[in-house]
């Protein structure tokens, strides 16, 4: 008896253990390149008072346009998609790679929402640090499934191959960029208003 208990328990345990790794590699396997977050804390936000959309889109287009490309294939009406940027600036370091080695290559994605809320506009940015992980992801290639090659040597591609695929990996939000659009955007609306208002 107490060995079928004993056995019964390390079964659950395990079945635990399945389903928990089993959620975490859900999780992982999704890019946010793809999809910007969608809850509200994931945006930096202002309101405009007593205006509309069709007043302040053009102006918080302009500013979008004058710090990011606006990518038109996944901009609609109302939100401003950006398209990848290199960035210069310095990201903190998550990895021993990147104190010791040589930096690795970052981009810059934004987003801008506008939403009529009662009689103000809400504006909401996001900036998005992304990090170039492809040699970690071919490096740990084969570890995902069958270890037998299916391609050639002379199909593999090697670390710098024009058709190497890119694995972008999110590192944190740039709140000060996010700020500064916003604070741009509602400068320059009080800008465009007649002094009367």
């Amino acid at each position: 008896m107490y060995v079928y208990a004993s056995l019964r328990r390390w079964f659950c345990l395990g079945l635990v253990l399945l389903a928990a790794a089993g959620c975490e590699s859900a999780r992982s396997g999704s890019s946010m390149a793809d999809r910007p977050a969608r809850r509200p804390g994931d945006f930096a936000s202002r309101r405009v008072p007593d205006t509309t959309l069709e007043t302040v889109r053009p102006v918080a287009a302009e500013v979008f346009r004058s710090s990011f490309r606006i990518d038109t294939d996944r901009s609609t009406g109302d939100m401003f998609v950006s398209r990848p940027a290199e960035a210069t600036d310095k990201v903190r370091a998550e990895r021993v790679r990147d104190v010791l080695g040589r930096p690795n290559r970052h981009r810059r994605i934004a987003l801008l929402r506008l939403s009529q809320d009662g009689s103000s506009v809400l504006v909401q940015c996001q900036v998005r640090l992304e990090r170039l992980d492809t040699a970690e992801q071919a490096a740990f290639a084969r570890e995902r499934g069958d270890d037998r090659p299916t391609d050639t040597p002379i199909d593999r591609l090697g670390a710098d191959a024009p058709k190497a695929r890119q694995e972008w990996v999110y590192v944190q939000r740039d709140r000060q960029a996010e700020a500064q659009v916003l604070e741009a955007i509602v400068r320059q609306f009080a800008a465009t208003q007649p002094s009367g208002r």
